[in-house]
């Protein structure tokens, strides 16, 4: 999903709306102004305003109408548009945040842990294997590069 783009998400209407989004739901209360991806926004935009043209609807289907009782539309793609339009802002582009490895969140996670009981973290943390290896090559110490960042963590610290 592009973060870099957010757009204004505004709730035009009179009651709160709440409406998921890959299995999270996004509560947004009655004539607030909230700032989301511009992904987000619009799936949320869309969902309002179809909300809003079903309020509307006072058709009664009848049966014997030309339609076999199924009724009128509710809602028309022009009509979902231009309700959109009022609800969604300029879209802006904003840079994107870092994104983190997973290796780089583990670090943290464990730091984190170690902080919370109390236990120094140790100074001299690696980040990667070739940081040991220079390490060890610094110290004159021979380095056999098959060996696990472990292995050599190991070494360096005998």
């Amino acid at each position: 999903m592009d973060m870099s783009k957010v757009v204004t998400f505004t709730n035009i209407t009179t009651e709160d709306f709440s409406h998921p989004f890959n299995g999270q739901a996004y509560f947004v209360a009655k004539g607030e102004t909230k700032i989301f991806p511009f992904v987000l926004a619009d799936h949320l935009a869309t969902h309002l305003a179809r909300k809003i043209l079903l309020a509307k609807d006072k058709i009664v289907a009848v049966k014997d109408d030309q339609t076999g009782g199924l009724g009128a539309p509710i809602w028309s793609d022009e009509a979902v548009e231009e309700l959109k339009r009022q609800i969604l802002g300029e879209v802006e582009t904003r840079m994107p945040d870092v994104v983190k490895s997973q290796d780089e969140i583990l670090r943290e996670k464990v730091e984190e842990l170690n902080q919370e009981s109390g236990e120094p973290v140790d100074p001299e943390e690696y980040k990667s294997k070739k940081e040991v290896i220079d390490a060890l090559t610094a110290k004159g110490i021979a380095v056999d590069v098959r060996k696990t960042k472990s292995e050599l963590e190991a070494e360096l610290k005998s």
